[in-house]
């Protein structure tokens, strides 16, 4: 689905952002954008853009909106630590996350209110402040640079529909 934006700038002229989005089920899968000076290229790239998202090619990128939350530790704790090798205290807080309940979860389905859901049950656990709030900057981290290298998941979490 396609949106065109149009945005002033601060020197008066105009800029056109092309806003591309997949839904399935009605929830968003994927999104993209990119900014012009022109309409009408904004609009074409728009075009070309979803029509890459339909063909199968497309689709075999939007794999990864099916990958659970454990397949996105695993799959980021092999590529990232080999750019970046983590510590022993990462790597196990990671392992551990990946076996908790939560991780069985579909990643592009989480939100926020699973993510407190989370907080409060490693609290009655006994999990201190600085432990908890460790988790929720992990999730944060798999979402924004996972996200951001292969998987289209937007950076942050969602937030739960009432």
């Amino acid at each position: 689905m396609l949106t065109i934006v149009r945005r002033p700038r601060a020197n008066g002229s105009s800029a056109y952002r092309a806003v591309v989005r997949v839904k399935r089920k009605g929830k968003i899968v994927y999104s993209e954008s990119r900014t012009f000076d022109r309409e009408r290229l904004a609009r074409a790239w728009g075009k070309r853009r979803d029509l890459e998202l339909q063909s199968v090619e497309g689709l075999e990128k939007l794999k990864a909106a099916k990958l659970t939350l454990a397949e996105l530790i695993t799959r980021y704790i092999v590529e990232v630590d080999a750019i970046k090798p983590f510590g022993r205290s990462k790597r196990y807080t990671l392992e551990s996350l990946s076996a908790l309940d939560l991780a069985r979860k579909i990643a592009i389905d989480l939100t926020s209110a699973d993510v407190i859901e989370h907080c409060k049950i490693r609290q009655l656990k006994g999990a201190g402040p600085a432990t908890v709030i460790q988790d929720v900057h992990h999730f944060r981290a798999l979402s924004c640079r996972v996200g951001a290298a292969n998987y289209y998941l937007c950076c942050g979490f969602r937030e739960a529909s009432s």
